[in-house]
């Protein structure tokens, strides 16, 4: 068995760094499940109901395991919903001489310049157009407009917050629930 199973983690085990610490952890636990699930699904000979209950159980856990492996994924999904429902607002990024690059606010254009709210500790908001290559605050051509226009980014902010709070509510949604699948699954699924 040894053998076996050095050949069959060969791979797992190589991608696994000292310093990934949890990563490598996520990793390995998928990869056993997997394994698992299969074994299960081939040679499984528990009855029907509770052979199912457990590939059904283990299945979901891979899946939370692989969202957890991608932290990121969770404000990114969420945030991704929040900008379908405003195609027209672009971020301004401002690329540095040295190699950085910086996001500068939110804008949506209006006319020849954009109405936007800048990002920073003093944020500036209103109309914008570039002057001399810079980013000026100018005389909006409808300040109706430019005021509705603010109204709507500052809903699209809140929109935003909101995506970011419920982000991380379903990541602690789902160490909740993988902390429920072990402890009810663990010494069946590492027999």
């Amino acid at each position: 068995y040894a053998v076996c199973n050095r050949f069959k983690w060969r791979k797992i085990m190589n991608q696994l760094r000292p310093w990934e610490g949890f990563d490598g952890l996520l990793r390995v636990m998928q990869k056993h499940l997997s394994d698992y699930v299969e074994t299960e699904e081939k040679f499984g000979h528990s009855a029907i109901e509770y052979k199912e209950r457990k590939i059904a159980t283990a299945k979901e856990t891979i899946k939370i395991l692989e969202r957890m492996n991608k932290p990121d994924e969770y404000s990114f999904r969420r945030r991704e919903e929040v900008d379908s429902l405003y195609p027209d607002y672009k971020q301004l990024i401002t690329r540095y001489t040295c190699g950085g690059v910086g996001i500068s606010g939110d804008f949506i254009a209006q006319g020849i310049g954009w109405v936007g709210i800048e990002s920073g500790n003093n944020p500036r908001e209103g109309y914008f157009e570039f002057v001399n290559g810079r980013l000026e605050l100018t005389v909006s051509p409808d300040q109706t407009e430019t005021d509705m226009l603010l109204v709507q980014l500052r809903e699209y902010h809140e929109d935003i917050s909101a995506a970011y709070l419920r982000a991380e509510l379903d990541s602690e949604d789902d160490f909740e629930r993988l902390n429920n699948l072990l402890k009810e699954n663990l010494y069946s699924w590492w027999d």
